[in-house]
């Protein structure tokens, strides 16, 4: 029981959700048996978890190298900008690219959370994005606020779309 509870948790998390009523909790248990279906039932923002406006996609610092690769591989093919150009402070640690091409893809496509922030398991739909740029969190996310988001035309681009 405590098992699911915390990977139902864990999924929550994952779409900027936090439990807050465990009751309300076991009812999507009990209906969801599917990880396709609780996922559907977390884009519907349940009661029972107090839910937060994410402001950027992370890499779940988890991932395999693999996965890591594959995710980057298809955001670079679908996006907008050249992902040989990166911020040179986002080059040195594959993680930090990224954070960067997967938060510039997720900003491009206006920033829901589905199916944006979901590649397979590799993305994480993070709380804040000011709070994952203290201390030796990410400092390369691309986000529409402009005193956290990296000083490039990503950035700047990501800034404008807000109007």
């Amino acid at each position: 029981a405590s098992l699911t509870v915390s990977f139902v948790s864990r999924v929550a998390a994952h779409f900027g959700g936090e439990v807050t009523d465990a009751a309300g909790l076991w009812e999507v248990v009990a209906s969801a048996k599917t990880l396709e279906l609780l996922v559907g039932v977390m884009a519907t923002r349940p009661i029972w978890a107090r839910w937060t406006d994410a402001k950027a996609c992370l890499l779940d610092r988890t991932a395999s190298e693999v996965s890591l690769g594959l995710t980057v591989e298809y955001a670079c093919l679908h996006t907008w900008f050249n992902c040989s150009f990166l911020p040179k402070e986002c080059t040195a640690d594959p993680r930090d690219t990224a954070d960067y091409v997967l938060s510039v893809y997720r900003t491009e496509r206006g920033g829901k959370v589905l199916p944006t922030c979901l590649f397979k398991g590799a993305l994480i739909f993070s709380q804040t994005a000011q709070s994952a740029s203290i201390g030796d969190g990410p400092r390369c996310i691309v986000t529409a606020d402009p005193a956290t988001t990296p000083l490039t035309d990503e950035g700047y681009q990501a800034v404008l779309r807000q109007g």
